[in-house]
């Protein structure tokens, strides 16, 4: 590009997602919590309406909310604290949508409702993204990325997990029980 210096940042949002030079999702899932904290209490006056149907409050927390919660989910991976932040929106709008009481069991609310975890939720992305991946054509830069990245630690022998690893890892874990937040 001529002379023109590219300048080098610590951080970049590509597709709304928040990349960060050391490698980590805490920025992004920091903005995350903090957009669905905001989406919430924006939406809450109606979340909590008892004019509203039920399956309408339900519906616009799908539709407004979660969306929120989960965008690009399939790439970014929260710390334990950030995962409990994230349920608790959820459990908060449901609880709203519910009219019950803060201290209603998270399971009970997510049975009633027929909400998953969020966690299972992403578990469930990740794996979709990963068939997804593994199916795509050799020339598509994602698949490209995969390949290379996993023929790289498999010739340095690398102690981290492989993506399959991983993806097998969550599918073991989704078949264990939630917890309750």
């Amino acid at each position: 590009w001529g002379s023109a210096e590219i300048p080098v940042r610590d951080s970049y949002k590509y597709l709304g997602v928040v990349l960060h030079s050391n490698c980590k999702w805490t920025t992004h899932v920091a903005q995350v919590i903090e957009g669905g904290k905001a989406v919430l209490a924006k939406h809450s006056h109606m979340l909590k309406s008892q004019k509203l149907p039920l399956h309408v409050r339900l519906l616009l927390y799908k539709q407004f909310v979660r969306p929120v919660l989960e965008y690009g989910a399939e790439v970014w991976y929260p710390t334990q604290a950030q995962s409990r932040d994230l349920e608790r929106i959820q459990m908060h709008a449901a609880r709203a949508i519910l009219g019950c009481f803060g201290n209603t069991a998270a399971v009970a609310v997510r049975a009633e409702l027929g909400l998953q975890s969020l966690a299972a939720r992403r578990r469930e992305a990740c794996l979709r993204w990963f068939a997804k991946l593994r199916s795509m054509e050799p020339g598509r830069l994602p698949a490209a990325v995969y390949e290379l990245s996993r023929t790289q630690r498999r010739a340095a022998g690398s102690a981290h997990a492989s993506w399959g690893t991983r993806m097998q890892q969550l599918w073991q874990d989704m078949q264990q029980p939630e917890e309750a937040p």
